[in-house]
């Protein structure tokens, strides 16, 4: 956690597709690399782990916001951003990883596999998260991002 410290979430997993808030500092951030950025981004989720506490003196990171499930959703700093969430996990592939957890684990996982609130059908703001991390990345190599990205 580059410095931080990490626990079990005693609320348990956070699975599916969920939002979170950006804290005031992470909109700041977000929309200084990409001005478009939603301000309660979507992702798929699969995480019982969370980050309670950056260690800002140290680590120099700050919250990009967080929701009730989990309080720090990812976190930026001038080299770094990170997101709790999995914008990799299309829909297809976040079923299946909940029917792995279920299988191995035996954790309810009928939310995400059904049309419920957090069902992995539900949209997400995968393809910003995509084009903030691009955007953020080129600009520490100061290397222009394409038009179509």
């Amino acid at each position: 956690a580059l410095g931080g410290k990490v626990a079990a979430n005693p609320k348990g997993w956070e699975l599916g597709v969920n939002g979170f808030d950006l804290s005031a500092k992470g909109c700041d951030f977000c929309r200084g690399h990409l001005p478009d950025f939603p301000a309660h981004p979507r992702l798929p989720y699969s995480h019982q782990d969370i980050v309670v506490d950056l260690n800002s003196e140290v680590s120099g990171l700050r919250s990009l916001g967080g929701n009730d499930m989990c309080p720090i959703q990812g976190s930026f700093g001038d080299k770094v951003m990170t997101f709790q969430g999995h914008p990799e996990f299309d829909s297809e592939f976040m079923l299946k990883v909940a029917g792995k957890i279920n299988e191995a684990l035996g954790v309810d996982t009928t939310c995400v596999q059904e049309t419920g609130s957090c069902a992995a059908t539900m949209p997400t703001d995968r393809s910003a998260v995509a084009r903030l991390m691009i955007t953020f990345l080129a600009a520490q190599k100061n290397v222009a991002v394409p038009e179509k990205c």
